[in-house]
């Protein structure tokens, strides 16, 4: 016994798709006070990257000589370039801004980080940075495509140098402009605030918080997906009887995604599908629909967890338009029947990405599309949702 597909059940996984991204979003501007503005793919690498500075500081307050590496890395190649009077102000500076930092990252704090896609520069607009602290606002800004692109340790270096911008020491904030302390020249704050970055970079990597190998599992913050894949669908039971054919179709797709930012959730995508059913018997019956489909595409990451591989997991949902042109034939060894038509339908699908190495992924995903057509010369016509189901490969890249 052959089961209808439900015309209710599509409709449902829409308003299934609407409630996950009204839920997502309410979370996540409600979380937003403390860690992102909530509109990022970047935000769950940001929580990593302030949990690894916070250890870090606990861990540089029990060392004796926190300034001086152990372990080879690029952050360790500043510190080996510190003299001894800038290596005992850099201990008594890291035992200085401690418990400050800790408080700056403790829960209950109000400091905002701001992703944006604007090139960030000092105020006459000479020099770019990847991020930038406003004290009086309590907020950093982030460059979006630039933190997406640096390694964990690079991360921890650049958030701890703008956090220690949030730190006050006599009464004023620390800044990058003029000496401090050993440190001189007009830029020696900088060059302070660089090292106790770098400090923090190097013990997270000596206290086994941070790899010292660069990870080669892709990363979800691209701002291009190119895919392709095949699977099956199933057409309505009364459709596959009129066709005189099975239900189940073969289906191959391909397309691609594009999203404004590498670290955006909504993009826009654009994909190809080619479906067929063919059967032989007495005469050959073959159903063949070609479509491009236009889609609003929003993903998350919805694993904040330990694990790299499955925090590195992507859920996409799209909606969107289709046009679809279509071909039914009859045929036997006399003479052939044909009937063609066109059709406008809309879509729903979700997408799970799974993460390989070097840009490429694999993914699984399920649609379901409504698309009426009729076929005059044989008075057939569709009404009703159809499904698919596809699994197939895909490669991300940002410029």
């Amino acid at each position: 016994m052959q089961n209808k597909l439900s015309p209710r059940c599509p409709t449902l996984l829409v308003l299934l798709l609407f409630w996950i991204f009204g839920t997502s979003s309410t979370q996540m501007a409600e979380a937003s006070t403390f860690v992102g503005n909530g509109g990022s793919l970047l935000d769950s690498d940001l929580r990593r990257t302030l949990e690894t500075i916070k250890r870090a500081v606990q861990a540089s307050l029990k060392s004796s000589a926190p300034c001086v590496c152990t372990v080879a890395s690029e952050q360790c190649q500043l510190l080996e370039t510190l003299n001894e009077a800038q290596d005992n102000y850099c201990h008594a500076m890291v035992q200085k801004v401690g418990r400050p930092l800790l408080s700056l990252l403790a829960e209950k704090s109000q400091l905002r980080f701001v992703w944006t896609d604007e090139t960030l520069t000092d105020r006459k607009g000479k020099r770019s940075f990847d991020a930038i602290a406003q004290p009086k606002d309590k907020q950093i800004l982030i460059d979006t495509e630039r933190f997406a692109k640096v390694s964990e340790a690079a991360r921890v270096q650049l958030i701890s140098h703008e956090l220690l911008h949030m730190v006050v020491i006599e009464g004023s904030n620390m800044s990058d402009d003029g000496p401090h302390g050993p440190f001189s020249g007009d830029d020696g704050g900088r060059q302070l605030l660089d090292t106790l970055g770098a400090v923090y970079a190097s013990l997270a990597i000596d206290q086994g918080i941070l790899s010292r190998k660069v990870s080669s599992l892709s990363h979800p913050a691209r701002s291009f997906y190119l895919f392709g894949g095949g699977g099956s669908g199933q057409i309505e039971t009364a459709l596959a009887r009129s066709l005189l054919l099975g239900r189940e179709e073969t289906v191959n797709v391909f397309g691609g995604q594009w999203f404004v930012e590498p670290g955006s959730r909504w993009g826009l995508g654009l994909t190809h599908r080619q479906q067929r059913i063919n059967e032989t018997s007495v005469f050959t019956r073959s159903f063949q629909r070609s479509s491009w489909d236009v889609s609003a595409i929003y993903r998350l990451r919805p694993l904040d967890v330990e694990s790299e591989f499955w925090s590195r997991l992507q859920w996409q949902f799209q909606g969107g338009v289709s046009h679809s042109w279509i071909r039914y034939s009859m045929k036997d060894s006399y003479q052939e029947l044909v009937s063609e038509t066109k059709a406008i339908g809309i879509l729903a699908e979700s997408r799970i990405l799974l993460p390989l190495t070097y840009n490429f992924w694999v993914y699984m995903s399920s649609a379901a599309e409504l698309a009426p057509f009729r076929l005059k010369e044989f008075e057939i016509a569709s009404k009703t949702w159809h499904t698919q189901t596809i699994f197939g490969a895909a490669y991300a890249f940002s410029f």
